[in-house]
């Protein structure tokens, strides 16, 4: 199993123990987060005002990302989450741009990272109908972004 296969269940399973409806997996109500926080992050509550960065009373995964790849935190945590955005990390960085910065990858790097770390590798239109998700429009792929979009459009 590759690295970034057993990060996305590592997340996604952990994540899925906190989520009461069966019908939501992009959302998490404030209860749901405050459970998963407290045990998963014992601290908690100085980063709710950090999580919810739309107001929505709803985090939506890519809040979540943004807050599970804080560097302080991955440093100073063992939970399953910390343990997976490690591992998508350490992926990430693998293949991430070579000659500019660590935090940032290209489409042809994305496409290697994917056909290299996926058992069925992603075609060409799934990479293609996923840039559009992760560039922001300026042909650069961020970390966070990756993970938020590579745990809630592939399959195991």
């Amino acid at each position: 199993m590759s690295k970034i296969t057993q990060a996305i269940e590592l997340l996604t399973k952990t994540v899925e123990k906190y989520i009461a409806r069966e019908d939501v997996w992009e959302t998490m109500t404030k209860k749901e987060l405050a459970d998963l926080l407290r045990k998963e992050y014992p601290e908690a509550d100085s980063l709710f005002k950090k999580l919810d960065a739309d107001g929505g009373s709803q985090v939506t995964f890519k809040e979540f990302v943004d807050i599970a790849a804080d560097s302080k935190l991955m440093s100073s945590n063992t939970s399953d989450i910390t343990k997976a955005m490690k591992l998508f990390k350490a992926t990430f960085d693998n293949y991430a741009q070579k000659d500019s910065s660590k935090n940032t990858m290209n489409k042809s790097e994305l496409c290697a990272l994917l056909g290299k770390e996926f058992p069925s590798a992603p075609s060409a239109a799934d990479v293609s109908r996923l840039l559009p998700q992760l560039d922001g429009a300026n042909g650069v792929i961020s970390f966070n972004d990756f993970v938020t979009a590579v745990v809630l459009n592939f399959d195991l």
